[in-house]
């Protein structure tokens, strides 16, 4: 954790960075500071609100990818689904309100690659990528060592993640994972957002 105070914004820091408490979760607490004015603000701000313990990243934008990857007790990947959200809980990001399947070899290829990096792993993790649309050019944003909140849209596909897991710490056969041709897949929206949008129609399959 950082601790950055506003008068040392500047030097290795290029705006616009993300303040975001250590001690709290997904979005709650964070803050985009797009201009060096605001830094000071939007840092007093937090520490009222949640403490003084914070991490000062740089922001990314684009959309949110998300690999999920399940490993066996001999540390092989047994399945690999890639997806992306539309829309987000935020405009900045955060928790997906909209999302769906697609093909992404490349992107399980790197999460795998990420993973084998670590050390390894058994069984569920998931990663999530930002592609800020420079030529495909991701970053990893954070790994989460479970199944990821994306997984109802992976079941009403008919890639059941938890049977997944639950076969590999039972010893019993894998089910068959086969991701949906493009026209067959269900795709997923809450309508809840922190500011309104005018449409919520989105150009995805049917």
């Amino acid at each position: 954790p950082v601790t950055l105070m506003p008068t040392e914004v500047g030097g290795d820091v290029s705006l616009p960075v993300v303040i975001k408490p250590v001690e709290e979760s997904g979005g709650k607490g964070v803050s985009i500071v797009l201009r060096a004015e605001d830094f000071g603000p939007a840092f007093a701000r937090a520490k009222a609100l949640y403490g003084d313990k914070f991490v000062v990243q740089q922001f990314i934008p684009g959309r949110t990818y998300v690999a999920t990857l399940v490993y066996d007790e001999q540390g092989h990947l047994v399945v690999a689904v890639a997806m992306r959200s539309t829309l987000t809980f935020f405009t900045w990001g955060g928790g997906g309100c909209a999302g769906e399947l697609f093909e992404a070899p490349e992107l399980l290829r790197m999460s795998d690659r990420v993973i084998q990096a670590c050390g390894g792993w058994r069984g569920p993790v998931n990663l999530e990528w930002r592609d800020p649309g420079q030529g495909g050019r991701y970053y990893v944003m954070e790994a989460n060592c479970r199944l990821n909140g994306y997984s109802y849209l992976t079941t009403m596909n008919g890639i059941e993640m938890p049977k997944i897991v639950l076969a590999l710490l039972l010893g019993k056969p894998v089910p068959t994972v086969e991701l949906p041709l493009p026209g067959k897949r269900r795709n997923f929206v809450i309508g809840y957002r922190e500011t309104p949008i005018a449409n919520w129609l989105v150009d995805v399959d049917a």
